[in-house]
């Protein structure tokens, strides 16, 4: 999907389903910044090559040849579903955690994305300084994602936005809700 060999910032992006036939999903020989990414189920692993990576409020998960090959550096509150990249708690990092992805759809901006579960542990729970002005979508950061009353970004490319969050994991609701009716009993 990306192979770097210069200087590369990826910012606000969606890496995720790519088939790699060796390597993995991003494959960096350069010097590759990434904020406020979701780099997820690509095969192969996701973050490869011998160049510096600087990681922040990026999710990386779901590979099957790792997430990281090699060491990253941290800049802060990322995530990964295994213990591969060398996060750090101490940088507000989490790690051997499920972002609880939602499957990849058009959820509003001009590219697909993948939304977080309403029980997501990447759901306003971002940085608290650094928090880039807008995510994938071109939507507000940060938002009241979990409706709590405080606005705080979330980790990875897409930041709920107050009422967004889905009913049900499986976007059940997104059928033809005009059709729907309630019975009280």
């Amino acid at each position: 999907a990306i192979d770097n060999g210069g200087q590369l910032e990826l910012i606000n992006s969606t890496v995720t389903g790519n088939t790699v036939v060796a390597g993995a999903a991003v494959v960096n020989q350069g010097t590759l910044s990434m904020i406020g990414n979701t780099v997820a189920d690509n095969s192969g692993a996701g973050l490869s090559g011998p160049g510096a990576y600087s990681l922040s409020a990026t999710i990386v998960a779901g590979h099957p040849g790792g997430n990281c090959e090699h060491t990253v550096t941290s800049l802060g509150s990322n995530l990964e579903d295994q213990d591969s990249c060398g996060l750090q708690p101490a940088m507000d990092d989490l790690f051997a955690v499920d972002p609880l992805l939602l499957d990849l759809r058009s959820t509003g901006g001009k590219t697909p994305t993948r939304r977080l579960a309403p029980e997501s542990p990447a759901l306003d729970s971002g940085p608290t300084v650094g928090c880039l002005d807008t995510d994938q979508r071109g939507f507000v950061r940060p938002a009241d994602g979990n409706d709590d009353g405080g606005a705080v970004c979330d980790r990875g490319a897409v930041e709920m936005q107050p009422g967004e969050r889905p009913m049900f994991s499986d976007g059940f609701e997104s059928g033809n809700t005009g059709q729907w009716t309630v019975t009280r009993g």
